[in-house]
């Protein structure tokens, strides 16, 4: 029973964190769309964490919520142990902000934000911040 209870609140986690990204990538107000910033200079982390990080993390509590189900002798677990390496691949990509990520992950009006700001960085004479 305790690793049942374990399994449906890694679910409810896993819901909670994507109704947090999806709220904030549709951006429909000023305070979701804070996580971009504003001016020339980004929120690194907080985009990074939107993009990619956040969705990991809660793709690694589904993966946890199956390896937690009461089935009988485990056999979900190598399964989702297996399923769990590209999201967590995916939260180290995250930390590292030396990679770049793809513009393509990044909803329609945060690509326009990001091109007016590589616009004025490059109008004001700055390199890649």
């Amino acid at each position: 029973m305790p690793f049942l209870l374990l399994a449906v609140a890694a679910v409810l986690l896993a819901l909670v964190i994507s109704v947090y990204v999806i709220r904030r990538r549709l951006g429909r107000s000023a305070m979701a769309r804070r996580w971009m910033g504003d001016g020339m200079f980004p929120r690194t982390s907080q985009e990074r964490m939107t993009v990619l990080g956040w969705p990991a993390l809660a793709g690694l509590c589904l993966c946890f919520a199956l390896a937690a189900l009461p089935v009988a002798d485990g056999t979900l677990r190598l399964p989702a142990a297996l399923l769990s390496i590209p999201f967590f691949l995916a939260l180290l990509i995250t930390q590292i902000s030396a990679i770049p990520l793809p513009e393509a992950w990044y909803p329609g009006w945060a690509r326009e934000l990001r091109r007016r700001r590589r616009e004025a960085r490059a109008k004001a004479g700055l390199r890649r911040v």
